[in-house]
């Protein structure tokens, strides 16, 4: 055991056991794991610095190397599979580099099935090309979509032409997007400097611009929309929580929504809401509207009613959340053991995990999650097992937490603490990236270009 890390802990955690592990060729950058009921020989992908995708089994054994990005591999993700029975169920793998293209891989013929050039509004340039920077896959598995720049391009995963099905959004109205996510299976949230974009997947969608004044690292979303989360470079999280109004008449009054949900520990109102017509620009806010919302910003949530993209009126509230010894790059939604959301945000060398069960945070506190001495650059939640996080940081420790564990704070109010139940029992260099597979195999990519899988026995 890490003797700086025993102090930390009431009950000594256990150890993870190495399975095995694979060494890439330069730094690792990226990792992925394969869904459950995939059925493939392949168990997680894995990117770096070098021109190759690394496609390896449970026990960390080569099952093939892909011809990846000239200048290296940013983003992986894997499809879920299709509904039992569907056609096309081939284990698919989209990546994203720095060549200015996206690509999907046929994991089991070993062979790429679609190479997309993707530009991009003020996407960076790389000798190669240009940075496209991101990706993610659709839960039913049939679209993905990956950012370059301001940019994001939407296509169709699993039809014989994916370049035909390609369909390119307009600039995000703020800065070069950072992440995005799907939520739900019709939405796509972008996070980047200046706020948040829902866009619309199915023609004729509206979106929607959520504004704020920070650069948005990372951005997570409940299923069915109701709550918006994005880390910030300020070391805070902005959360957004949206409700359907059927009429002006259902609306609450703004000062009784904004008490109702007046969190403890530090959050504040901040931000804007802003209306997005179909195409992405933004409506410009009334003369004198920016002036009331900074004299407004320190009294707490702020709410206002904005036109939804199907036309229905929209009540959300924002809310402001800090404490965080670092800028949050990681904000990721997973569930309870009750089955309430749970959001893991990590910043600087801790992760604060806050329920969003009944109405969210509002006079709540967090679990801190001890044991980091570095920031933390990834975390993920178990697929199938309530309340297990795991993160990887600087400092090379993997360190898996129970949140349903975490200690009461020692006095009313205060955070309560959340030591590791296993901890990986020798670091080593930088954790860059962790994934579980479907079935709820682990690995940790690493700046040395190591990639180890994990057992974990509870």
């Amino acid at each position: 055991m890490d003797p700086e890390l025993e102090c930390f802990m009431r009950i000594k955690p256990k150890p993870l056991a190495r399975r095995g592990s694979h060494a890439l060729a330069d730094g690792a950058t990226c990792l992925a794991g394969a869904p459950a009921g995939a059925g493939a020989a392949v168990a997680f992908a894995a990117g770096g610095y070098d021109d190759t995708i690394v496609l390896l089994d449970s026990d960390a054994k080569l099952v093939a190397e892909l011809e990846g990005h000239p200048g290296g591999t940013n983003a992986l993700a894997f499809a879920p599979p299709p509904a039992a029975g569907a056609a096309g169920a081939a284990l698919l793998l989209v990546s994203a580099g720095e060549d200015g293209t996206a690509a999907v891989w046929d994991c089991g013929a070993q062979a790429c099935r679609a190479r997309l050039a993707c530009e991009g509004e003020d996407a960076d340039k790389t000798p190669d090309g240009h940075t496209v920077s991101c990706v993610s896959c659709s839960p039913d598995g049939a679209l993905a979509a990956c950012a370059a720049g301001k940019t994001v391009h939407l296509f169709a995963l699993r039809e014989e032409d994916v370049e035909g099905t390609r369909r390119v959004f307009p600039p995000s109205p703020h800065g070069v997007i950072n992440d995005i996510r799907f939520a739900g299976r019709d939405r796509i949230v972008a996070a980047s400097y200046g706020g948040v974009v829902l866009f619309g997947i199915q023609p004729g969608q509206q979106g929607l611009a959520l504004e704020h004044a920070s650069n948005i690292l990372s951005v997570s979303a409940t299923p069915d929309l109701s709550w918006i989360v994005g880390g910030c470079m300020d070391a805070t999280v902005h959360i957004w929580r949206v409700q359907r109004r059927a009429s002006p008449a259902e609306l609450p009054e703004p000062e009784a929504a904004a008490a109702e949900a007046a969190p403890r520990d530090g959050a504040k109102g901040s931000g804007g809401a802003g209306k997005e017509q179909a195409g992405g620009e933004k409506e410009e806010a009334a003369e004198g509207e920016e002036d009331e919302e900074e004299e407004d910003e320190d009294d707490g949530p702020r709410v206002s009613v904005v036109e939804g993209p199907d036309g229905g009126m929209l009540e959300i509230l924002e809310l402001t959340c800090g404490g965080y010894s670092g800028k949050v790059n990681r904000a990721d939604f997973g569930v309870s053991v009750d089955g309430d959301p749970l959001l893991a945000s990590s910043g600087g060398n801790q992760c604060m995990i806050w329920d969003f069960g009944g109405p969210g945070p509002a006079g709540s506190v967090p679990a801190i999650t001890l044991g980091h001495t570095k920031a933390i650059d990834c975390q993920a939640w178990h697929p199938s097992k309530p309340g297990v996080l795991v993160t990887g940081g600087r400092d090379g420790r993997i360190l898996l937490y129970e949140a349903h564990n975490a200690a009461e704070g020692m006095d009313e109010g205060m955070p309560a603490l959340c030591g590791p139940a296993a901890v990986d029992p020798d670091p080593s260099d930088e954790v860059v990236a962790l994934a579980w597979t479907g079935g709820g195999a682990l690995a940790s990519a690493h700046s040395n270009g190591d990639v180890k899988i994990w057992d974990w026995e509870e």
